[in-house]
Parts: C-alpha cells; sequence; structure tokens
C-alpha cells in the first residue's frame, strides 16, 4: 500500500557469497550476508518488521527467537506453521495470534491462489476442488530459473545439461511427479489441501489437487474443476470471482510469461461441465507477486493499520 509508513529497508541474504547490491525503488542497497547472531546485528536496531524468503534452515534459525526479541516476523515459506495458522490478507490475518507470538505464516503460491478463488465463491457452499497445479522452474527459485536455462542451452549444444534441481531434467519436458508419492500423493499436495482447507475451514479432502512442474520460468498455473452444494448459474459464478479480492476473470485469460510482475490471479475459460454438476477454470499468477509478495505486504500492513506493529 502507498500508505504503508516505510522509513528504511535492510536487505540479507542467506548466501555467504560476500555483499552485493541491488536497486530498489531508485535506490542502490546493499546485500548483507546473513550472520549467525542476526538478533545482535546492529543493523536490525532500528527494524520493526523482518521478511523471510528464505531457506527452511534459515528460518528455523532466526525466525523464532527474533519474534522473542520483539520483531514482527512474516515467514512467507510458512516453515513455522503449525501452532501458528496461514494467514491470507482478506481471509484469514489471525490478529490474536500474531499479537501473541508475533509470527505470520503465509501458505505456499498454489493455496494462496486456490484460496482467494474459493473465498470468492464460498458464500455458495463448496463441495470440492479440484485439478491440475502446473509449477514453473521459478517456483524452484533463482537456481530453478538458471537451470532450466542451462538445461535449455545445453541440449540445443548437444552438451550434457546440469541436474541438480531437476535431476530427470526439465528443458523440453514436464516433471509429472513433484515430491515423494504415498499412495498416490505427494506430500507437497496433501500440503496444498491442508493449506487451503485450514484457510476455509474446509476438509483437507475436499480439496484434490496434482502437482506438476512445467519447462517455464515464472508462474503458476491452475486448470481446475469447482463443485458445489448449491445450484449455480454460469453468470452467478463469473459475477463471484470478478468480485474477489486480486481476481481478474476474462478470457482468453493471459499466459504466465505476461504475468511477470503483476499482482492479480488471472482467471478464465469458466465453463460448465456437460456430464457433472461442476464448473471448470483455468488460471494463473506470478508466483512470487500475487503468490507470496504482496500478501506479505498486506498482511503486514494490516498489523501496523490494527496497531499491532
Amino acid at each position: 500500500s502507498g500508505d504503508f509508513p516505510l522509513k528504511g529497508l535492510v536487505l540479507f541474504t542467506s548466501l555467504r557469497s560476500g555483499n552485493e547490491f541491488t536497486e530498489v525503488g531508485g535506490r542502490r542497497l546493499r546485500i548483507h550476508p546473513t550472520p549467525d547472531d542476526l538478533a545482535e546485528h546492529p543493523l536490525l536496531a532500528e527494524v520493526d518488521i523482518v521478511f523471510f524468503a528464505s531457506p527452511p534452515e534459515v528460518i528455523k534459525k532466526h525466525g523464532e527467537l527474533l519474534a522473542e526479541e520483539g520483531f514482527a516476523v512474516i515467514d512467507m515459506g510458512g516453515v513455522l506453521a503449525g501452532d501458528i495458522p496461514f494467514s491470507i490478507e482478506g481471509i484469514q490475518e489471525n490478529d490474536d495470534i500474531f499479537s501473541e507470538c508475533r509470527i505470520c505464516c503465509t501458505p505456499s503460491a498454489p493455496a494462496l491462489i486456490v484460496s482467494r478463488i474459493l473465498s470468492a465463491v464460498h458464500h455458495f457452499g463448496v463441495r470440492s476442488l479440484s485439478g491440475q497445479v502446473m509449477l514453473s522452474a521459478g517456483c524452484m527459485g533463482k537456481q530453478g530459473i538458471e537451470e532450466l536455462s542451462q538445461q535449455v542451452a545445453a541440449l540445443f549444444g548437444s552438451k550434457e545439461p546440469p541436474r541438480k534441481v531437476f535431476p530427470n531434467g526439465l528443458a523440453f519436458d514436464v516433471i509429472s511427479t513433484f515430491g515423494n508419492l504415498q499412495e498416490g500423493w505427494t506430500d507437497p499436495e496433501r500440503r496444498v489441501a491442508i493449506e487451503v482447507a485450514s484457510l476455509l475451514k474446509l476438509s483437507p479432502k475436499q480439496i484434490a489437487l496434482s502437482l506438476q512442474v512445467i519447462p517455464v520460468f515464472a508462474g503458476v498455473i491452475i486448470g481446475g474443476r469447482i463443485s458445489f452444494l448449491n445450484n449455480v448459474s454460469h453468470q452467478e459464478l463469473i459475477d463471484a470471482l470478478s468480485n474477489g479480492q486480486q481476481l481478474e476473470v476474462g478470457d482468453p485469460p493471459p499466459g504466465p510469461r505476461r504475468l511477470v510482475g503483476r499482482k492479480n490471479i488471472y482467471m478464465g475459460r469458466i465453463r460448465k461441465d456437460p456430464l457433472e454438476d461442476c464448473y471448470h477454470f483455468w488460471a494463473a499468477a506470478d508466483n512470487l507477486r500475487a503468490g507470496a509478495v504482496d500478501n506479505a505486504i498486506l498482511l503486514a500492513y494490516h498489523y501496523w493499520d490494527q496497531g499491532l506493529i
């Protein structure tokens, strides 16, 4: 929000490769290596909020300690979730819990996108949501983007591609199974179901999403279907989704490449199933901006506006 009272910004990296610089809002800022005793770092003396978009081991090491020292902690990886529920601005902010423990956990990008969609139509009575979630290389971080690029170049040059992030390769292919399989479902698929269910007071059994990784550099794509407990007309569904927070409805919906840097979730191809009582849809969003960053900033603004920061 333009009203957010941002006085200054301090950047840290979990990598220990030395100091680097980046540009934020026209200002050149140094990126500092994360020290072992982050809470005691002099640069945090005037810091009120710490946003973590870091590997799990970094968040586990520093997150709770910083909260105990009085910092407001936004865990954008949901690593500290458990006793602390997931939060999405406008759906479930968990003010009381944040006030007590000073930690906010945000869900994964697929869970956030699905929750935004279901929140807009929740009043119709959701029976279930199922479908396919297609993750980009960018969902694996900078390393995923770099390795996909290197794999493409290597295969064009008839060379052996790097296979660290994607051991079986991703360039010109699709990874059908993302995570460890158990009874046909993977750990990330079960986690997304749990995240969405906890945010919208549903049962995880009502959410059935398969996760794949496709050879694009950024974005999340969902091809899904929703069934309702009550009769819903096509126009009623379109109207409800069009009024949903951060939802942009229209045909044809854009692909993920055109959504880099955009804050909204774009939906289209909303159609009635010819045989079953459900609706199909297509949705896409920037996994970083729409799926993580905007929610974290909106939550921080919400807590500040409520006098909790």
